[in-house]
């Protein structure tokens, strides 16, 4: 089979997908620099692979994975990210967080789930919107995520919502700490490990509202995002027209 019929091959399974969704879905390069250290889509893959929360949180700062390449801090080493979850009834909302400081987190990304009936559930994963901007949403393109043995998991009777031990300068034993890569490395990597198939959703999912919760913001990283898109703009003005009697000098000034 050559690429081109597995190019349309592909485009058609995601269209097949996309009807069977009921939805409109666009798919689009995200240059947000969040994006390029937390590719949400790849946390979302991550999700469905692994078997629990305390395995997922783990697999999140795992270093060969390379998944996390967030550096909110600016301190030149990747942020370490722990996981937390609220329940009420039959709706899961698991918080992923960046720790930056003592008493300092930033809410990175949500995962919530709902069952809905037996052996279906509602789901989406998204970025919090002080990194990703609004409405930046991953669904899975199935609807068979009952099978994912996370989902397994969460929904035994007498289940126990999971809350990290973790914090700010004390992690997993195993953690060592590791320098973020270049988007484009960062990138080829994550591609390489995505098994499931998730799509962007181009509008707002409705929310259960079941859980209430306090969103957690780091004024640091509010600062950083506020100097980013604040920089200054060049502007080109006109120079004086040159003429055999200006001097040199004023020349010079002129064209400055």
């Amino acid at each position: 089979m050559n690429k081109k019929m597995i190019t349309t091959a592909g485009m058609l399974l995601f269209f097949i997908i996309a009807s069977a969704w009921g939805q409109e879905f666009t798919v689009e390069a995200v240059s947000n620099e969040t994006a390029d250290a937390l590719d949400i889509e790849a946390v979302a893959d991550l999700f469905a692979e692994t078997e629990s929360l305390e395995d997922f949180e783990l697999a999140l700062n795992d270093a060969d994975r390379g998944i996390n390449n967030l550096d909110l801090d600016d301190d030149g080493y990747v942020d370490y990210l722990v996981v937390n979850e609220e329940v009420n009834d039959n709706t899961h909302l698991v918080v992923i967080q960046a720790l930056l400081g003592e008493n300092e987190i930033q809410d990175v990304a949500v995962i919530e789930i709902e069952q809905t009936g037996e052996n279906e559930y509602n789901m989406y994963v998204q970025g919090d919107e002080t990194l990703y901007g609004p409405d930046f949403y991953y669904i899975p393109a199935t609807t068979h995520i009952y099978t994912w043995p996370i989902v397994i998991r969460l929904y035994r009777p007498a289940y126990k919502p999971y809350r990290t031990v973790y914090y700010y300068g004390h992690y997993h034993p195993t953690w060592k700490a590791y320098k973020p890569v270049p988007p484009r490395a960062y990138h080829m990597k994550t591609a390489k490990i995505k098994r499931h198939v998730f799509v962007r959703h181009n509008a707002k999912v409705i929310h259960t509202n079941k859980i209430k919760r306090e969103v957690k913001r780091s004024e640091r990283v509010k600062a950083q995002k506020t100097v980013r898109a604040e920089k200054p703009v060049k502007t080109r003005t006109k120079s004086t027209p040159k003429s055999p009697s200006t001097p040199q000098k004023q020349r010079d000034t002129n064209r400055r």
